[in-house]
């Protein structure tokens, strides 16, 4: 939902740093590629240790993949945040809503 708040609050329709790298640059630069993929790696990480923690706590069942599952909400976010520059002008909030809502019903 945080990123949902964020991408609704983006007044200029900035996004995110990482996201737009990714999209406009990486694949003409190899500086910024190299940028983009460690963040892309650390937020990974920090998704994978909190989906272990969730698993340990009993959130999310033991029998799921929690790297494959860290790499899904990589991508749902990365892809959030595309969506959202994209549909500047309609349902927004919607649209980020549907996808957030079928994220947690996967998790």
């Amino acid at each position: 939902m945080d990123v949902v708040e964020e991408e609704l609050s983006e007044e200029k329709g900035l996004g995110c740093m990482t996201a737009n790298a990714a999209l406009e640059l990486a694949s003409h630069d190899e500086a910024v590629a190299a940028i983009v993929s460690q963040n892309l790696k650390c937020l990974e990480s920090a998704l994978f240790e909190a989906l272990s923690r969730a698993q340990e706590s009993g959130e999310i069942a033991p029998d799921k993949d929690a790297r494959a599952l860290s790499r899904f909400l990589l991508n749902t976010i990365q892809g959030m945040r595309v969506l959202s520059k994209g549909y500047i002008g309609h349902n927004r909030r919607q649209i980020l809503l549907d996808v957030a809502d079928v994220v947690m019903h996967a998790l």
